[in-house]
């Protein structure tokens, strides 16, 4: 990232490698490889400056991945107004999904939003996913009931969630009514 710094990571032990996140704001990976089929231990340690580390992506599994890129506290509103929607895109572009799942809408009633603002703050998550990664799937899942306060029910986001799935022929889970 602009005025970042620079981290180094090992594995078993083994020599640092340093990784540099200076520059201009984009999406870095770094691929680790070759590694035997057996546990590991990543350590990963700042060297200077700031650097910003969205997660780490471990598998040593073929065929069906499953990734939570969950952000915790966070809304619609939140994935909406992403400050730089093209690192975010390159970020999705990477991880190569084919399906994404999206279910929002507890922390979306903490913040009083609409049932037509939900509507289309999903519609700009799903047209974000789909210029990022043209043919991955997108199914919204509406999430069980909850205990917050606020002026839109759960049942009301769900509702608003299984209309705009139905007009857009988008697949639909509906966790609110099977919970």
């Amino acid at each position: 990232q602009s005025g970042g710094g620079s981290f180094r990571w090992q594995i078993d032990g083994g020599a640092w490698t340093t990784v540099n996140t200076a520059g201009a704001e984009s999406w870095q990976n770094v691929n680790i490889s070759g590694l035997s089929n057996a546990s590991h231990t990543l350590r990963i340690e700042g060297v200077s400056g700031v650097s910003l580390i969205c997660g780490a992506f471990l598998s040593k599994a073929q065929g069906i991945i499953i990734s939570n890129l969950a952000n915790g506290g966070s809304d619609t509103a939140d994935y909406v107004t992403v400050s730089n929607l093209q690192v975010w895109r390159d970020a999705l572009a990477s991880i190569a999904p084919h399906v994404v799942l999206i279910m929002h809408g507890t922390n979306d009633k903490a913040a009083d939003l609409s049932t037509s603002g939900y509507s289309a703050n999903l519609g700009t998550i799903k047209t974000n996913i789909r210029t990022a990664r043209t043919r991955t799937d997108v199914v919204f899942v509406s999430p069980s009931d909850n205990d917050r306060g606020g002026a839109v029910s759960m049942a009301q986001y769900a509702a608003a969630l299984r209309q705009y799935a139905n007009q857009n022929s988008d697949a639909h889970l509906d966790m609110y009514s099977i919970v």
